[in-house]
């Protein structure tokens, strides 16, 4: 909780708990001094332009804790106000977001490993000898070939061969989804 100016004065007991020491050894903005210092200022800024805007304020930066690790959280104040609308106080939370940001992180490695991996997968496909086509969909609305197939029917690589397939045609095709045979023509 902080005062209509922004000096805090509560935390709760596990605020006291992550930092390592007891309100009595808290100054009034003694949160600065737990705060990573390429993101101090930045922080500091948004937090004034909502105070003096007199608007909710959201953030997220890293916080040092007692053993010495820096953990990210999400912050948040509100301002609260009297019955004629006048700002009285403000109420803050900060959540520790560490695990989510360190699973997001982990969601765009494997995201962007996932990527390599089709990538090759593309590259091996495309010098087969063969005819392949994959379905980039699973209701097979958009079917890639590999250039063997592309050269065998005609097709412009990339061409989406699920709008050139003619079910009439005595062509000879087989079609599998999920590794069991659809259709045969």
């Amino acid at each position: 909780m902080a005062d209509a100016r922004g000096s805090i004065f509560w935390y709760n007991q596990r605020w006291y708990e992550f930092i390592g020491t007891l309100s009595e050894e808290m100054p009034t903005w003694g949160w600065r001094s737990v705060q990573h210092p390429d993101y101090a200022d930045r922080v500091i800024q948004q937090l004034e332009r909502s105070r003096q805007a007199e608007e909710p304020w959201e953030d997220t930066f890293p916080l040092l804790s007692k053993e010495g690790e820096y953990r990210w959280f999400l912050a948040r104040a509100v301002p609260i106000r009297d019955s004629q609308g006048n700002l009285v106080r403000w109420f803050g939370t900060s959540t520790d977001i560490t695990a989510q940001i360190a699973a997001e992180e982990q969601i765009r490695n494997l995201n962007a490993q996932l990527q390599e991996r089709v990538a090759e997968l593309e590259a091996i496909m495309q010098v087969l000898p063969v005819g392949v086509a994959v379905s980039q969909d699973p209701e097979s609305t958009v079917v890639t070939a590999n250039l063997a197939l592309s050269h065998l029917l005609g097709l412009k690589p990339g061409e989406n061969i699920a709008t050139r397939i003619d079910p009439a045609s005595t062509d000879s095709f087989e079609i599998y989804k999920e590794g069991r045979r659809l259709a045969v023509g």
